[in-house]
C-alpha cells in the first residue's frame, strides 16, 4: 500500500493529524521533511495546521525550504502559511534558510509570495550577507534584484562585501561593489574588506576593491596597521609587491610609529627589507621608542640585513630610548 493511503487508512479510524514527536514536530512537518507532498496535501485538506511548529519555532514551510522540497513548499504557501516564518533561538527565517542552502528556485516561490529580503538572525546576519559568505553569487543576484540591501551589517559591522572578501569570492565582490557595496565600510573594529583579503592573501580581491576605489592605506583603528602592514605580517609578499606597485605609503607607520621596514628589520626579513628599500622606504624612520631599522636589526643580530641597512644610508648615530618590544 503507497504511504499515502496508509496515513488516509490511519484517519479514516480517527488518527489525530496533530499528533506530534516529543519535540512538537507534527505529521505535516515530517511530510514536508521528506518531500512527501502527497501526505501533505492529505493531512492539510483533513484540518492539518499549516504553521505547526516544532519546539524550535521551526514550521513545515521552513523544513520544506531547508530541504529545497520545492512541491512542498508550493502547496504549503498554498494553503496559507508564513512565509516570514523564523525560529526562536536565533530569528533564522524561511528565506534565510534557503539562501543558506543555496534553493534558488524555492528562493524565488519565497520572495514571490512576501519573503521579507532583509530579515536578519539574532547576531544581524540577513540573506544576503549569507550568501555573499557562501560565494553564492546566483542567490545573492536575485536578492538584490528584489530589494536586499547591499551594505546591511551584522552586530559586528561585517558586512557582506566584507564576507565576500573574506573568502575569496571574486565575483560575489563584483556583484557587491556593482550594485553599490561601500568599498571601505568597516567591522566595529575598524576592518575594511581590503584589510581582510590582504591578511587572508587574496590578491584577485585586493585587486577588485582597490580597482574599486578601495583606500590602500586606510589604517586598522587597533593598532593603525595599513593593508601593506597585514600583507608583510601574513607573508604575503607577493601581494605586499602589488600593493607598493598600486599607491601604498612605504612608510605608512602603526600607532606605534613603526614602519613596514622597521618591523621587517626586526624580524630579519632580508627579501622584505631589499623590497621595501627598493620601493622608497625611509632607511632611518624611528618609531615611537627611537628604534630605527638599523637598532633593531642589530639588537636582534641579523647581520645581513644590517649590512643591507648600511649600505642603505642607515645613520649609525641615531640612538634610541630603549628597545624594549616586538614593534609588530
Amino acid at each position: 500500500m503507497d504511504s499515502w493511503k496508509y496515513v488516509k487508512l490511519l484517519m479514516a479510524n480517527g488518527a489525530d493529524v496533530e499528533t506530534a514527536k516529543n519535540d512538537r514536530a507534527s505529521p505535516l512537518y515530517i511530510a514536508s521533511q521528506y518531500g512527501h507532498v502527497e501526505i501533505a496535501a492529505l493531512l492539510l485538506a483533513s484540518g492539518a495546521l499549516v504553521d505547526s511548529s516544532n519546539n524550535a519555532g521551526a514550521s513545515p514551510l521552513f523544513i520544506a525550504t531547508e530541504k529545497g522540497r520545492k512541491d512542498v513548499v508550493t502547496l504549503l504557501l498554498a494553503n496559507g502559511a508564513d512565509v516570514n516564518n523564523a525560529t526562536f533561538d536565533d530569528n533564522t527565517s524561511v528565506l534565510y534558510i534557503a539562501c543558506q542552502n543555496r534553493h534558488v528556485d524555492v528562493e524565488t516561490i519565497l520572495l514571490a509570495h512576501g519573503a521579507i529580503v532583509g530579515t536578519a538572525t539574532s547576531d544581524g546576519t540577513s540573506p544576503l550577507f549569507i550568501a555573499s559568505l557562501n560565494g553564492h553569487v546566483q542567490v545573492a543576484a536575485l536578492l538584490l534584484a528584489n530589494g536586499a540591501e547591499v551594505d546591511q551589517s551584522k552586530t559586528t559591522g561585517a558586512t557582506p562585501l566584507y564576507a565576500a572578501s573574506q573568502n575569496n569570492h571574486v565575483q560575489v565582490v563584483t556583484l557587491l561593489l556593482a550594485n553599490g557595496a561601500y568599498v571601505d565600510k568597516s567591522t566595529i573594529d575598524g576592518a575594511s574588506p581590503l584589510h581582510v583579503a590582504v591578511e587572508e592573501g587574496h590578491i584577485k580581491v585586493a585587486m577588485v576593491l582597490v580597482a574599486n576605489g578601495a583606500d590602500g592605506n586606510k589604517p586598522v583603528v587597533e593598532d593603525g596597521a595599513s593593508p601593506l602592514h597585514l600583507a608583510f605580517y601574513y607573508g604575503h609578499v607577493e601581494l605586499a609587491t602589488w600593493l607598493l606597485a598600486n599607491g601604498a605609503d612605504v612608510n605608512h607607520a602603526k600607532t606605534n610609529g613603526a614602519s613596514p621596514l622597521l618591523i621587517a628589520s626586526w624580524k630579519g626579513q632580508v627579501e622584505v627589507v631589499t623590497l621595501l628599500l627598493a620601493h622608497g622606504a625611509d632607511v632611518n624612520k624611528a618609531d615611537h621608542n627611537g628604534d630605527t631599522p638599523l637598532i633593531v636589526a642589530s639588537y636582534n643580530g641579523h647581520l645581513e640585513t644590517v649590512r643591507y641597512l648600511l649600505d642603505a644610508g642607515a645613520n649609525v648615530a641615531l640612538k634610541n630610548s630603549e628597545v624594549r618590544e616586538n614593534p609588530s
